[in-house]
């Protein structure tokens, strides 16, 4: 039988039922929706739901309907699905946590680790025992001590001052020194001259004694 189908087969029994299963059928109906992508569909089945008294099945349609928005991309709707079912104040103690739980949840699925640790631990108030809240909480603690850490360490990697390069001083030499290399410099270029002028005394003479 086909998805079709099923829901109309569904359906045909809600008026045999006396409402007294109303609320457990639209719920499966809607799952059945929802896993199909049928989201249009599976809302209009837990507004129905909805409109029916407390019951297990209406609370986890408010959780249910808060994951088809968020399948949607649609956040600000499936958080202000759950902040109405809370502040409806139809539910309370145990039955609260779900809607409790879920809310946390998403708040941790977008980053907003604070708040969803904050709403954890208000659900574990209700119901200490719901799901794995105990290990969700010690998760997003963790969560949280490593962005602080890696945030703190960031902070002193930019505050760290940056060390100023030296420049190397020139060596200044004494005085006396560089006198006399200058002195030893110009020996070096008029000892050139003076050897020159003596060849050319010598060639002189040579041509004198030749060709006198």
């Amino acid at each position: 039988m086909d998805l079709e189908g099923r829901k109309k087969d569904l359906e045909k029994k809600l008026p045999n039922l006396n409402n007294k299963h109303e609320s457990r059928i639209r719920y499966t109906v809607a799952v059945m929706l929802k896993e199909f992508a049928k989201y249009e569909k599976a809302n209009r089945e837990l507004e129905k739901l909805f409109q029916l008294p407390k019951s297990r099945e209406k609370i986890k349609a408010y959780v249910l309907q808060s994951q088809i928005c968020f399948d949607q991309n649609n956040e600000e709707a499936a958080f202000a699905v759950l902040h109405d079912a809370i502040e409806s104040g139809e539910f309370d103690g145990k039955e609260i946590a779900p809607i409790q739980y879920k809310l946390a949840s998403l708040h941790e699925k977008s980053n907003n680790l604070q708040e969803a640790l904050k709403i954890y631990e208000q659900a574990l108030k209700q119901d200490a025992e719901y799901l794995d809240i105990v290990e969700r909480i010690k998760g997003v603690k963790d969560l949280i001590e490593k962005a602080e850490a890696e945030s703190k360490t960031k902070k002193e990697v930019l505050e760290k001052p940056i060390p100023a390069v030296e420049t190397p001083e020139k060596e200044v030499k004494p005085a006396k020194v560089e006198e006399k290399r200058e002195e030893k410099a110009e020996e070096r270029k008029l000892k050139p001259e003076k050897k020159t002028a003596g060849i050319e005394k010598k060639v002189t003479l040579q041509e004198r004694i030749l060709y006198t």
